[in-house]
């Protein structure tokens, strides 16, 4: 590659980071720790924390991080050393939060009086008429993310909602292809044949809503289906979760809210199309016995698919990459049968070398969802879903009416698109995620010739990566020891994987950084094992 990454550590320019006493500078850090460092927090702290907080994912042995403790890039200040984040708040952080465009983006909230405002978005419109005050509205953020999938996929124009999370984003989507597969299921075919439907699949009406301008029965239930991977994880809410097969505690005990058929993530076109049965909905109607026993078998009539959804990588399902052409031939064969493509990018937006991970799989993709690296939660839709939405389909109480996460998530694509930096000799984030990519992945090939036992596998794109070891649970504490944060993905097996994120304006130095620490952490665990 043509890339100097020795001269870009050389060139570094970078503020200090102070809070109190404490000091940071990720152009001049090296991390390094006490001996006898543990990053685990005092039990009466644990105690005091757990008595206040419902448990969900928090477990004993998690890094503590202290507030009081600066950082800049990668690099965490700690009174014991320089520590290494390996996994950016689960994916959270985009760029180094002290980069000048956020400081400059707080300096207009503030000087404008807008950082704290909170508007419903989905009852009032947000507007800003001062020219000189660069504060964003949600038009704006929307503007700019919907032009860059127009950009990308060809079923645009895509319109967007803002919600809070990665989950509601993707409950935004299910919603959206299930509305649109009922209006789709109306105009096509009229309402005495979901009348029908409804009576031989025995859904009653579940009481008589109908207003003035409104004469449609509301049903008990609608029969809709979603195709989705073995092994996916789209959140915890109830819709997400349905989706959602990773862990067993994640789906214990609650209902699912509508039926899901499985296929393996790097299966064959043909274990999808033994599930679905390829007649009309009028044909499947004139069968009444074989629809109901061919949906009880797990056999689906094409009319009653709202959509296949899937991650490009599956993110907490371990980092899986899929083989390059099955998930563009899933998606083609679902579109010919006029189903809905969804993709989840929660995760991997901005993350891979491309905006959209989609891209690199060749996805055209009807609805997208992502949160993390946006900030809010973001679900796009193109204009053949939405025009035909009536008022009311879905809200909620800020829909993007948070103006600093508005502002923030905005300045945060913004400049991972546009911002040329001098540290990488005028390239773009985007472009720098792709020139680190060679880098990350020559490392890790210097990694695994030299501790073969210890790193069995690695994989990724862009700055999401990951890599496979025996007894993970071990090495992520051993790393910790070492100075490393890092975190597991998907289930523990014999071999299992541990998740390693970059900043998509990571320096070469900290790249080298994170491997003479992961070094010093194989070099522990050979050790260890050979003993």
């Amino acid at each position: 590659m043509d890339y100097d990454f020795e001269r870009e550590t050389r060139r570094l320019v970078f503020p200090d980071i102070v809070v109190g006493t404490k000091r940071i500078n990720r152009g001049t850090a090296k991390a390094h720790v006490d001996p006898g460092f543990s990053w685990s927090i005092s039990s009466e702290q644990r105690d005091l924390i757990y008595s206040s907080l419902i448990q969900s994912t928090l477990r004993g042995g998690a890094p503590n991080i202290d507030l009081s403790d600066p950082i800049s890039g990668h690099y965490i200040y700690n009174k014991h050393g320089i520590l290494f984040d390996g996994y950016l708040g689960v994916a959270q952080r985009l760029i180094d939060e002290n980069h000048p465009n956020f400081r400059k983006m707080i300096a207009s909230l503030v000087s404008g009086h807008a950082l704290l405002r909170r508007e419903a978005a989905t009852n009032e419109f947000i507007t800003n008429s001062n020219g000189d005050l660069l504060i964003r509205t949600p038009s704006d953020f929307a503007i700019l993310i919907e032009n860059l999938a127009n950009k990308e996929f060809l079923k645009g124009p895509y319109r967007a909602f803002f919600s809070s999370s990665g989950s509601e984003a993707v409950e935004a989507a299910i919603k959206l292809a299930c509305r649109h597969k009922y209006i789709s299921l109306k105009s096509r075919y009229g309402t005495p044949i979901i009348d029908r439907l409804m009576d031989v699949l025995g859904v009653e009406i579940e009481r008589d809503y109908r207003h003035l301008k409104d004469n449609d029965p509301v049903y008990s239930d609608y029969p809709f289906v979603f195709f989705a991977p073995l092994e996916a994880f789209h959140g915890r809410t109830l819709g997400a979760l349905a989706l959602t097969d990773v862990r067993p505690v994640q789906k214990r005990g609650f209902p699912n809210s509508f039926k899901v058929a499985r296929f393996s993530f790097r299966g064959e076109l043909n274990d999808i199309q033994s599930q679905v049965w390829d007649v009309s909905l009028i044909n499947a109607l004139e069968r009444p016995d074989e629809l109901i026993r061919n949906m009880l078998e797990g056999r689906y009539p094409r009319d009653l698919i709202a959509g296949f959804v899937l991650e490009p990588v599956q993110g907490e399902g371990g980092y899986n990459f899929p083989n390059n052409n099955f998930l563009s031939n899933v998606s083609e064969y679902f579109s010919n049968l006029g189903v809905l493509t969804i993709a989840d990018e929660v995760q991997t937006f901005a993350r891979t070398g491309s905006v959209f991970a989609c891209k690199h799989y060749g996805i055209n993709p009807d609805i997208i969802a992502t949160s993390k690296p946006t900030v809010v939660g973001i679900t796009l839709a193109t204009e053949e879903i939405t025009s035909s939405l009536e008022l009311g389909w879905h809200s909620n109480t800020w829909g993007g009416g948070r103006i600093f996460e508005i502002n923030y998530g905005f300045t945060a694509i913004d400049t991972f698109l546009h911002y040329q930096d001098d540290n990488f000799f005028g390239n773009t984030y985007l472009e720098n995620t792709k020139i680190k990519e060679y880098y990350i992945n020559r490392k890790f090939e210097e990694l695994s010739d030299k501790y073969p036992s210890i790193i069995r596998s690695y994989r990724g794109r862009g700055v999401m990566w990951a890599f496979e070891v025996i007894n993970r649970d071990k090495f992520v504490k051993i790393a910790q020891i070492c100075g490393m944060k890092l975190l597991t993905v998907g289930v523990t097996a014999n071999i299992s994987a541990i998740r390693l994120l970059f900043l998509t304006d990571v320096l070469a130095k900290e790249i080298d950084c994170c491997f003479r620490i992961l070094d010093m952490a194989c070099a522990k665990a050979s050790k260890d094992a050979e003993n």
